[in-house]
């Protein structure tokens, strides 16, 4: 499942471009996260290890929030594990929303409204996106720090049949 994390990036220092963090950190001795926030450019948040992450809504300019991506589903990955970015900035979450279509064979169960923690699951059973085939859809909503934990332990407990 693809997990679209809202992230807080009130109070953070700015850059225009991602390309100039590398020499606001040599500038800068105690901070380890910048935001990049030029007209021009999607917003991105910065580390001094050099990784950036971009905001997946494409949102320009300055702003409160970052949107950031996680799928659950990529190789390699095991249950329970996070992003890169999750432990610097998991302080800063404020929300998680997920989508996903899943067919018969999962053993999923409808449900109006399933709760871990902050975590809130509705599951129906509706026609696939591209039409013809029903599937199972299951939307997660979080809030909150713990949002992205709880959210992912929910979709397990969900494909699990729970």
């Amino acid at each position: 499942m693809k997990f679209l994390v809202k992230i807080d990036v009130k109070g953070l220092q700015t850059i225009d471009y991602v390309h100039s963090a590398k020499c606001r950190f040599k500038e800068m001795l105690h901070e380890n996260i910048l935001v990049a926030t030029n007209q021009s450019s999607t917003r991105s948040i910065c580390f001094r290890d050099g990784n950036n992450f971009d905001d997946v809504l494409y949102q320009k300019g300055p702003g409160d929030s970052i949107t950031l991506s996680f799928d659950d589903f990529a190789p390699g990955l095991t249950a329970g594990s996070f992003p890169e970015w999750y432990e610097q900035l998991r302080s800063r979450i404020i929300s998680v929303d997920a989508q996903e279509q899943y067919g018969h064979g999962q053993g999923i169960k409808v449900t109006e409204r399933k709760i871990y923690g902050a975590a809130t699951a509705r599951v129906r059973h509706q026609q696939v996106s591209y039409g013809g085939d029903l599937c199972y859809c299951v939307k997660i909503h979080a809030d909150g720090v713990t949002a992205l934990a709880e959210a992912m332990m929910l979709h397990e407990l969900i494909l699990k049949g729970e």
